[in-house]
């Protein structure tokens, strides 16, 4: 209840209707479980099935289309949807559950005629384990909901409208559950609400919206929980991740690496564009272009307030002559607390801030003067890791935002919903760590760190984090392939260390004081070795070709049997620069490999295992749809130089980076000027 009293006292001073956040933060704390339906009937489709004459009820006699088995099924019923794809648009106008074999293998056709499912008024119902695509709709492509809806397990993606909710729109209840809303497409919102919707573990992502709002439009009540909100992209109005025009709380969760391209008004936020009521707590702004936070944009009498309590508003940027910065406000009231504002282009803040303390900014521009606010103050921030369903900074051993935070307004969780306050300095006291991630250090703390030129050495630091041993500390280092290293030193030993082999290697530091006393801490990096051939393409069109050697790469494995990683840019006359990747296995077979997703491309290329250079090997075809565009070969010219050889790459550590959480395992983008 801590938290909830912090939130009242918080909130009543902005203005924020006490029963209304009362209600949300009560809801977020106990997000609702799939709604209660009456025990009924189970009801089958497969697609082997058939509708003439049969109610569904036999496994081993399933119905053929999802419709049919809807109008059969009684109010309560579960309707199990086996494995395939299933066309037609769904209208459930019964309470039912629709169940799934796995959003992989049981997909949902709308056709690109209406919406692919709409739940009507009053109707209680589940969703889950499937996949819904290719709706087109005025809104809602994917999901429609006036109803009582828990969405679970579920891909919605590439659905299109002409107005609101690309991927859903909702005006009734609606419960998102590791729900994935991908790649839509509509004049406002990946996902536009209307109503009350809670969203949990879920990811909002490559959404994009003619106008504001490129992932989610909130024009209703609406909670988000240990959720991503990324690479969306809003293109005129503002708003790329998230515009809140009416009550958001944002909890333990990433708005990350999201656009807003220039509009009518300068500075309308990549990440967040803000003319309501906003809560964020224990969540990550960072990455995104034109911006972090905006508030303002908005017209008399309405107004807007916000306030961020544990925010890492980290590395937002923008560009020439659009001026934007980590946080804006133009109209209303944001309070701060507890937060970092760090390495902002343009500047951390601009317009009135209210500060409530124990904040940290890399500048001056916030007008930090609260008890504990620290102004030009780097906060040491460290890798940006995947981990708990988020992406957010780390802090180094060393940070000034560690044990430096308010306790009276430390959340109980951060952002990974790790237990805080904990004692990061050592010093046997807990307190809270300003921003979203909360250090919660072992006895001894083991960091890796990558060289700035990769090679095959890492080095490594351990630091010992218990005061109770004291120096001369004796450090023993056991580590996977290595022979053991004793040495002394003070609070902090470093080694560096090459490994010849690939995979997974542990760690382990034993410290012991001068009093005898010890500690001891582990840790496991991953080695992996790549090899690599360049990209040969020359298309036919004599402005084509690749135009950045940098990413002009595939990988492929140590054992020459698949493409592991494959990457170009390239230009195509009267579209623009393409840039085709794949982050997943893809087999070398007979020296032959292909890229098959006809959605969007499809290439084929041709590899030596014996060959030391390129020679004419690489992407002999490519068919990229949007552009409408087919090249056929063998491409016998390389547009770079040097022609690069194969040649061994060791990575260490290895670093997840963003791209390789996508489910798909190849894709095309558009990157500018596309037609």
């Amino acid at each position: 209840m801590k938290n909830l009293r912090l939130f009242l006292t918080i909130f009543g001073g902005l203005g924020m209707t006490i029963g209304l956040i009362l209600v949300l933060f009560l809801f977020s704390l106990n997000l609702p479980g799939s709604p209660a339906l009456a025990g009924g009937a189970v009801r089958y489709v497969a697609t082997t099935g058939s509708d003439a004459g049969n109610d569904c009820t036999d496994s081993g006699n399933p119905c053929k289309t999802i419709p049919h088995t809807i109008d059969v099924a009684l109010a309560g019923d579960t309707i199990e949807v086996g494995a395939g794809e299933f066309t037609g648009t769904l209208l459930i106008n019964k309470d039912l559950q629709l169940m799934g074999a796995g959003q992989a293998l049981t997909s949902i056709n709308g056709e690109g005629i209406a919406s692919v499912i709409q739940v009507e008024i009053d109707i209680t119902s589940v969703i889950s384990g499937v996949k819904i695509f290719n709706g087109h709709a005025y809104s809602g492509g994917g999901i429609m909901n006036n109803g009582s809806l828990h969405v679970i397990n579920t891909n919605i993606t590439k659905n299109i409208v002409d107005s609101q909710g690309g991927g859903i729109h909702n005006n009734g209840t609606l419960t998102l559950t590791n729900a994935l809303i991908y790649t839509n497409t509509a004049y406002l919102g990946g996902i536009s609400n209307y109503g009350v919707l809670w969203m949990t573990d879920s990811t909002v992502k490559k959404n994009f919206s003619s106008t504001e709002a490129g992932g989610i439009y909130n024009f209703g009540t609406m909670t988000i929980s240990s959720s991503i909100i990324a690479q969306n992209t809003a293109n005129s109005g503002g708003g790329g991740g998230i515009k809140n025009s009416k009550s958001l709380i944002i909890f333990n969760s990433s708005i990350i690496s999201n656009t807003n391209h220039p509009g009518t008004f300068a500075n309308k936020a990549g990440g967040i564009l803000n003319t309501g009521e906003l809560l964020i707590q224990n969540s990550e702004i960072s990455g995104n272009f034109r911006g972090g936070i905006h508030q303002g944009n908005i017209y008399p009498p309405f107004t807007a307030n916000a306030s961020l309590i544990n925010v890492s508003i980290i590395n937002n940027f923008t560009s020439f002559p659009y001026p934007a910065t980590g946080l804006s406000v133009s109209t209303g009231s944001i309070s701060i607390q507890n937060s970092i504002i760090a390495f902002n282009e343009g500047g951390n803040c601009s317009g009135s801030i209210l500060t409530l303390g124990n904040n940290l900014s890399t500048d001056d521009l916030c007008n930090l003067t609260a008890t504990g606010d620290m102004e030009n103050v780097d906060p040491k921030i460290n890798a940006f890791i995947f981990q708990n369903t988020s992406w957010f900074h780390t802090l180094l051993p060393d940070s000034p935002a560690i044990d430096t935070g308010s306790d009276s307004a430390c959340p109980e969780t951060d952002i990974r919903n790790k237990l805080r306050p904990a004692d990061g300095n050592g010093d046997g006291i807990s307190h809270c760590d300003i921003g979203a991630y909360e250090l919660i250090p072992s006895p001894v703390m083991i960091n890796a760190t990558t060289p700035s030129q990769i090679n095959t050495f890492v080095d490594l630091e351990a630091r010992v984090t218990a005061i109770t041993l004291t120096t001369p500390i004796t450090y023993k280092w056991f580590m996977t392939d290595q022979a053991p290293i004793t040495n002394a030193s003070g609070y902090v030993d470093q080694v560096s260390r090459e490994w010849s082999t690939a995979g997974t290697k542990t760690i382990t530091v034993q410290a012991t004081g001068s009093n005898g006393l010890q500690v001891t801490g582990t840790k496991t990096i991953e080695i992996v070795h790549k090899l690599f051939l360049p990209l040969l393409l020359t298309p036919f069109a004599p402005e084509a070709g690749i135009w950045d050697m940098e990413d002009g790469y595939f990988y492929v494995t140590a054992d020459r049997k698949n493409i592991q990683e494959f990457s170009v840019f390239f230009y195509i006359p009267n579209c623009g620069d393409v840039r085709i990747y794949t982050t997943e296995l893809v087999p070398i077979i007979n020296n032959s490999f292909s890229f098959n997703d006809f959605d969007s491309y499809y290439a084929t290329g041709t590899f030596d295992s014996i060959a030391t250079s390129s020679g004419i090997y690489g992407l002999d075809s490519v068919y990229i749809d949007p552009c409408e565009v087919y090249w056929t070969v063998p491409i016998t010219n390389w547009t770079g130089t040097p022609m690069p050889t194969i040649t061994e790459k060791l990575y260490a550590p290895y670093e997840p980076d963003i791209s390789q959480s996508e489910n798909l395992p190849y894709k095309v983008e558009l990157l500018s000027n596309a037609k």
